[in-house]
């Protein structure tokens, strides 16, 4: 029994990793995200070859409005691509933005 429960204890710290620490703080890669999600949905219906260059050059626009270096996001995309649960926390937030413009684009009106 001895021998299961050190089984049990070697296989949950081998399989347990640490979150990898991201290069851009959330309160600056959270508004980076919002609009990566814009640009999505303003390429979408272009065709695709068309559509991969134009979110590309979107991507670099992006990355340089907000002063940050193209690898240290697609890093943590990556990152956050791999772990879905740390990924929701930072869309949440995503989705808050983009609540809030989209009441103000109405008010606006």
């Amino acid at each position: 029994m001895i021998h299961l429960r050190w089984a049990i204890l070697l296989l949950w710290i081998g399989c347990h990793h640490p979150a990898e620490d991201l290069a851009v703080p959330k309160d600056k890669l959270v508004p980076v995200l919002v609009d990566i999600h814009v640009a999505r949905a303003a390429v979408q219906n272009a065709s695709p070859g068309v559509r991969d260059s134009l979110y590309e050059d979107y991507f670099k626009r992006i990355c340089a409005i907000h002063q940050l270096d193209m690898d240290s996001v697609r890093h943590d995309l990556d990152i956050l691509t791999r772990d879905p649960d740390r990924m929701e926390g930072y869309y949440m937030e995503v989705v808050e933005v983009l609540d809030s413009l989209s009441v103000r684009g109405r008010h606006e009106d």
